[in-house]
């Protein structure tokens, strides 16, 4: 099957949607955006290391705590890293 440019936006969009329920959920807040900031809505490396392993099960992707803190620690940060990794298997 062949992946056009309009792929890209509803893939990372669909990655960006579980992973706000994640947050959510891991955070116990309702209100945010993939822009908001993990650590400036109270996340730390126990709350970061539970996502990680959600985000493993969910779609099957090793990622490490550096990949969630370098420069990531948004909802849209981190899905272009899922992304990246589920695209290099």
């Amino acid at each position: 099957m062949c992946q056009t440019v309009h792929d890209e936006p509803s893939r990372r969009e669909h990655i960006e949607e579980q992973l706000t329920g994640v947050w959510k959920d891991l955070l116990q807040t309702e209100n945010l955006t993939v822009s908001d900031d993990f650590s400036a809505l109270g996340g730390d490396s126990l709350v970061a290391m539970s996502c990680i392993s959600r985000v493993r099960r969910m779609f099957g992707v090793e990622l490490s705590i550096e990949d969630f803190f370098l420069d990531n620690a948004t909802i849209a940060g981190f899905a272009r890293v899922i992304d990246q990794a589920s695209r290099e298997g």
